[in-house]
């Protein structure tokens, strides 16, 4: 028997049998395509919202929304890792009466509930006034302590007094928040936060590299209500860059200096330091191996191919250990599936999910990673996305450079591990940014004897922009992108690429920066 978790996951599974939607919140072009949502399960009840708000009264439940479509990336992972998790459900039949809305089947009540991107979970009180609302992914434990911090600060209102074992707790400090929130009193709620930036390390060093992004979040709201929130961000991520350029900065704080910038729309600024630090010595090394990864999309869209593949020395540097842990990942998925048969540990070759053809078409593996926990399986998705987006971006790198000849052999290591239709769509933007329209019209070919059906409908989204004057190919052409074969790229500012500044090719929705956070 399946466990719960694995009832609802495979549940979901099940359900997508459309083409994986590239994973952001813009709906499939004819919704009526799209998969229909997971059968419901307990603790999720067949109730509408005023139906769930309407049997939470008399109780201590808040009543909770999930909004999701079959379609959206996230979702799914919703599905799949949050709702899935035994102490989510548990926490869910305990504190809630919780209900699932389809964005596609109930349009005109998402738009009620101004639900516009997916997934969007709502918190409510019995007279029906929100608590709090969560957009976007969140992991179970994440979920867990922002949930549970919203409802008791937000739905008692009761500002409690900090003290003792108490005072260094941050939690206790946001539950507090919330509550100051409630109140009005929004420059004490500040504070509150405010005080788990500055010192939540001290009591939990932890707490921050789960939560920043959560109170980065809540701070820049309350910015649209005192004017105090954003110059004390700012003054935060000013010391932060300070302590960079004195060399007393360590990776993980490196990392927190990306999150202020990116909250407060300054990831030029993030740019400039890993600038800046290049004139600083070897000293500042571990800052810069943090930070690059982080511009490499900045780099790429400003066409400064020349400076990321200098610092990268190697692009197979920044590949191979996006590899290494995938093998280990799915190794270890395996090693948790015993009873497989020899045909299924034998075949097929990792990259058999996101429309990739299985080596044995009468075979049906399970999907790769399936048998892992719920957070390896989140990680071995993280991996898979950032692989996507460097590979990438390294080769449109390489390719601006007129390294035609190491661009093909990336694109041979990447597709031989994971060919996907996300991977060749991005390929072929990318391609397609430095203006090569025949190495792009490759990488379509090359995609037909690798990829399914569903795989392809993907790489034709992004083959519909190549030139129609760009000539079809024989079949089985060489996928290797000679530089030589087709003009060099033109001027910033030609076909429609943007000037200066602009970012690489849309990535799904998901940019760089937001990646698994």
């Amino acid at each position: 028997m399946l466990s719960c978790a694995g009832a609802v996951a495979a549940a979901f599974a099940a359900a997508i049998v459309a083409p994986q939607a590239l994973a952001n919140s813009t709906a499939p072009a004819d919704s009526r395509l799209a998969p229909a949502p997971p059968a419901l399960e307990e603790p999720f009840q067949d109730l509408t919202p005023d139906q769930a708000i309407a049997a939470i009264h008399g109780t201590q439940k808040v009543g909770l929304v999930a909004f999701h479509t079959a379609w959206d990336g996230e979702s799914r992972r919703m599905w799949e890792h949050t709702w899935a998790d035994p102490k989510v459900r548990a926490w869910l039949a305990e504190k809630t009466v919780a209900v699932v809305v389809d964005g596609d089947k109930e349009k005109e009540l998402a738009l009620q509930w101004k639900v516009t991107t997916y997934p969007v979970v709502v918190l409510l009180r019995p007279d029906g006034r929100v608590i709090d609302r969560f957009k976007g992914y969140h992991g179970p434990e994440t979920f867990l302590i922002q949930a549970e911090a919203a409802i008791t600060g937000k739905l008692t209102g009761k500002i409690s007094v900090l003290e003792g074992e108490r005072a260094l707790d941050p939690l206790a400090h946001l539950e507090r928040a919330g509550a100051l929130y409630v109140n009005t009193r929004i420059d004490e709620c500040l504070d509150e936060y405010l005080w788990c930036l500055d010192h939540a390390d001290g009591s939990d060093e932890a707490f921050l590299d789960r939560n920043l992004d959560f109170v980065l979040k809540k701070v820049m709201t309350l910015g649209r209500t005192t004017a105090r929130a954003l110059p004390e961000l700012k003054e935060r991520r000013d010391a932060l860059t300070v302590r960079a350029f004195a060399g007393f900065l360590d990776e993980r704080l490196t990392g927190h200096l990306v999150r202020y910038n990116f909250w407060l729309r300054h990831e030029h600024r993030t740019l400039a330091v890993f600038d800046e630090l290049a004139d600083r010595g070897a000293s500042q090394d571990k800052c810069r191996a943090v930070l690059f990864p982080e511009v490499l999309d900045l780099l790429i869209g400003l066409r400064r191919y020349e400076d990321a593949l200098t610092y990268a020395v190697d692009p197979l540097i920044w590949i191979n250990p996006l590899l290494t842990e995938q093998r280990e990942l799915l190794a270890k998925s395996a090693a948790s599936e015993p009873h497989e048969s020899p045909a299924q540990q034998a075949g097929p070759a990792p990259s058999t999910e996101d429309g990739a053809k299985p080596e044995n078409a009468a075979a049906t593996p399970a999907k790769p990673g399936s048998g892992l926990s719920a957070s390896d399986a989140a990680r071995l998705k993280e991996l898979r996305q950032e692989l996507a987006l460097r590979t990438g971006y390294f080769y449109e790198a390489l390719l601006g450079s007129g390294r035609g000849a190491d661009a093909h052999k990336l694109v041979e290591l990447v597709t031989d591990f994971h060919a996907t239709g996300r991977i060749f769509n991005l390929l072929i933007q990318h391609a397609l940014r430095v203006e090569m329209p025949l190495t792009a019209r490759r990488l379509e070919q090359m995609a037909s004897g690798l990829l399914s059906e569903k795989g392809m409908q993907l790489v034709r989204r992004a083959a519909r922009k190549i030139p129609a004057d760009t000539p079809q190919l024989a079949p089985d052409p060489s996928p290797d992108p000679d530089p030589s074969e087709e003009a060099k790229p033109g001027p910033e500012g030609e076909n429609g690429e943007g000037k200066n500044g602009e970012r690489g090719p849309q990535t799904d929705g998901h940019e760089q920066h937001q990646r698994g956070r």
